[in-house]
């Protein structure tokens, strides 16, 4: 359903989403729904809670609630516990105490489930009758209960009860009803939208109470962590950080937004009415995107000139963003119209820009029709390779073919030219014979996509599907592949900084850093954050940097970025002859003809965007490990034993 309520990640790992049309599970690939069918009251369901236990307590909007627990839904029907359990209202969230109790409140009530099993239901607070706001646990370990009275005339009273042992706080804030239900209990704070935020926190003996002039269109208020509190509201997201006291801008404006919820892995998963569900793995990753309307902007170069970066496309616009505080501004160009920018460096104090329709000559301003493929800088003058030579133009003004055939990009270096080609690289010197280095090394006879000289004076050369090679001083220094961490062997750009080769491919990006220890790869992709996998182009500005995609431009601070993750690999499913067994079942025999059975099986990551490889082996039938993508083994007909 596109109308999602609540999300959770249960003690195995999968994330449960409370929909409109039922309860759904994913696990990063996957989507399982149950509905009715499976055992649930209701199939609208608006919120859900995990205890100690690993039980995942499911809540629909009608008055009930249920449990899943491995492989099975438990309700009144089938379940002593939940038989026990009559509601007033449907539940509007639960809670469970350090003592394995349970708490579930509703809309003017609370029940407890004690550890022992026995259920208690309250429905009044000395003789009044209590509009419940939210229900949570402290950092001591205690259930907590905010709930309003009202009395005549407008005199609203507030109070905060420790469930198990009565003990209440009284406080003073100015509500309107409307907003009761999107209060927010979490360890540490307690969040209450008032008509002003008071500026100091309200102790409660254990948390701080803070009273948050949130937005009138806010639909909930979720604890994220200490430094993070998500207002929900119909219009995009806010992000208020208790510590610091402060707002974040109006994220994601275009969702209309019902929950927040963050994994292990630090992923947030943002639930919407409407447009279901969103996986944010970083805040860190800023996406700016040009767009007019009518078509997309795809950068396609990145250039860092003084304290400025530059960015270009497509458009007949090119974009300046200051580095420190990125402000953007941007001016036309109309001289690349019908091509794409491919370079745009510094020139006797203005830019030189470069299209791949045409090369301008620079100091005599004129043009020459051709596939321009890339352009560089180099004691000489400047270095373009287009489709039909690769061509230097002296700082002179005059032109010197340095190849004549179709070249994929060429730099100056070693008192002569590298030179791409869609055979391998060549290296022509000043003076002298050609060297077709691709036959001489095999890790050099791939097509070139890029060359870039560093700091330490090797030339770094990418392929479009031998990876990334290194070579100085006439040998080999480095060769990287997919098998040595490499997101992909299909390059795209590459970008050299000080301390590191950047690396892009149609399957995200690579920070190759070569360290006394040996080198060490970084990757990062749409699962860690950004907007696209195919990276056109890099720029470094310190720890500051920016990728060019075509879905725009991508800005983060690489000491920033967490990529902490995990993988819970769990049996989903014992199948014999089709028949569902259970996946709870171990250490079972069966009779020799029932050997048709299934295994199906998950490996929950979802910083993997579902590219996991699994092993496995049935002994007695195999001594060896093998590989597998599938989530599915079938063994349609063992031999007994």
């Amino acid at each position: 359903g596109s109308v999602v309520y609540d999300a959770i990640q249960d003690k195995e790992g999968f994330m449960w989403f409370a929909t409109e049309n039922g309860l759904s599970r994913f696990d990063g690939k996957n989507f399982k729904t149950f509905t009715t069918r499976d055992g649930l009251p209701d199939n609208e369901i608006l919120k859900l809670f995990v205890d100690s236990k690993g039980r995942l307590w499911v809540m629909p909007f009608r008055p009930s609630v249920c449990y899943y627990y491995k492989g099975k839904i438990y309700n009144k029907d089938n379940d002593s516990l939940v038989s026990k359990i009559s509601l007033l209202s449907h539940a509007l969230d639960m809670a469970e105490d350090r003592s394995g109790n349970l708490f579930i409140a509703q809309m003017k009530t609370w029940l407890t489930i004690l550890a022992n099993g026995e259920v208690k239901t309250a429905t009044k607070i000395n003789g009044e009758d209590p509009a419940v706001n939210a229900i949570g646990i402290n950092k001591n370990g205690d259930v907590e209960l905010l709930f309003s009275l009202f009395r005549k005339p407008n005199n609203n009273v507030h109070y905060l009860i420790r469930l198990l042992d009565g003990k209440t706080t009284m406080i003073e804030y100015s509500q309107n009803w409307s907003d009761n239900s999107t209060s927010s209990i979490g360890p540490g704070y307690i969040i209450i939208p008032g008509k002003e935020n008071v500026p100091e926190f309200i102790k409660s003996g254990t948390d701080n109470i803070i009273v948050l002039k949130a937005p009138p269109n806010s639909v909930s208020i979720n604890y994220i962590d200490t430094s993070k509190i998500a207002i929900n509201t119909t219009t995009g997201l806010r992000l208020f950080n208790p510590q610091t006291k402060t707002f974040s801008d109006l994220l994601f404006k275009d969702f209309s937004f019902t929950s927040g919820f963050r994994d292990k892995e630090n992923n947030l998963w943002l639930t919407t009415s409407g447009a279901g569900v969103l996986m944010v793995p970083s805040l860190e990753f800023k996406n700016y995107s040009f767009a007019d309307h009518t078509k997309n902007f795809e950068v396609t170069v990145l250039s860092k000139i003084r304290d400025s970066i530059y960015v270009a496309g497509w458009d007949k616009k090119i974009w300046k963003a200051r580095i420190d505080d990125l402000v953007f501004s941007s001016f036309a160009d109309s001289s690349h119209e019908g091509g794409k920018m491919i370079s745009i460096l510094s020139f006797k104090n203005r830019l030189l820009l470069s299209n791949s329709v045409f090369f301008l000559n620079p100091i005599t301003l004129q043009r020459d029709k051709s596939s321009v493929k890339s352009v560089s800088n180099g004691k000489s003058g400047i270095t373009y390779a287009t489709h039909r030579y690769a061509i230097l133009c002296k700082w002179s003004g005059e032109l010197e073919r340095i190849w004549d055939d179709r070249a994929t990009c060429a730099v100056e270096k070693d008192s002569g030219f590298y030179i791409g080609t869609l055979t391998g690289l060549i290296y022509r010197p000043y003076e002298g014979k050609v060297v077709d280095l691709g036959k001489i090394f095999p890790d050099l006879s791939s097509r070139i996509a890029n060359l870039a000289v560093s700091d330490n004076n090797i030339l770094w050369v990418t392929t479009k599907g031998n990876g990334l090679v290194a070579y100085a001083e006439g040998k080999i220094v480095y060769h990287f592949t997919q098998a040595e961490g490499l997101t992909s062997d299909n390059c795209i750009s590459l970008h050299v900084d000080s301390n590191a080769v950047w690396l892009g491919t149609e399957k995200g990006l690579n920070r190759i850093e070569i360290t006394k220890k040996g080198p060490r790869i970084t990757r990062f992709s749409m699962s860690d954050g950004l907007p696209s996998n195919v990276i056109n182009a890099i720029e470094t500005a310190g720890k500051k940097v920016f990728v060019g995609t075509p879905m725009g431009l991508t800005y983060f601070e690489v000491d920033k970025i967490s990529q902490a993750s995990s993988c819970d690999l769990q049996l989903t499913g014992v199948y014999l002859v089709n028949k569902y067994w259970t996946y709870d079942s171990t250490d079972f025999t069966l009779p020799h003809k029932n050997n048709d059975i299934r295994f199906e099986f998950s490996g929950i990551s979802f910083k993997s965007a579902g590219e996991i490889q699994y092993q496995y082996r049935l002994l007695g039938l195999q001594s060896d490990w093998r590989t597998t993508t599938d989530e599915q083994l079938n063994f349609p007909s063992l031999s007994s034993g």
